[in-house]
């Protein structure tokens, strides 16, 4: 794969997870004004920080990845598409992990 060929496919990686945390946004938050009150909604119920939380949901994100990777050594391939909506997921709780580690000022939810 050349650089170029690099470059592209990680734009279209990165467009498909913007717009499903746009998505993901309106479905997860009520009026959009914290992007992480359901990790912090979890880490009330579970007595953890947040980025524990956090984590916590995002290991089924990786295990279903390590599958489809280890599916490949099989002989088994999957889609673009899927490949694309795995990956982007994993990125997405990356970057919401990462939101979560930023945020200083939290106090678990139990609502």
């Amino acid at each position: 794969m050349t650089n170029e060929e690099f470059l592209k496919a990680r734009q279209e990686l990165n467009e498909h997870c913007e717009l499903t945390l746009g998505i993901k946004k309106g479905e997860y938050s009520e009026d959009d004004s914290d992007r992480l009150v359901q990790f912090r909604l979890a880490a009330g119920l579970l007595n953890c920080h947040p980025a524990r939380a956090l984590t916590g949901m995002m290991v089924k994100h990786e295990t279903s990845i390590h599958s489809m990777v280890k599916s490949l050594d099989l002989g088994q391939d999957f889609t673009l598409e899927l490949w694309k909506e795995k990956i982007g997921d994993l990125r997405n709780y990356c970057d919401l992990l990462w939101a979560t580690i930023l945020d200083h000022d939290w106090e678990p939810c139990n609502d």
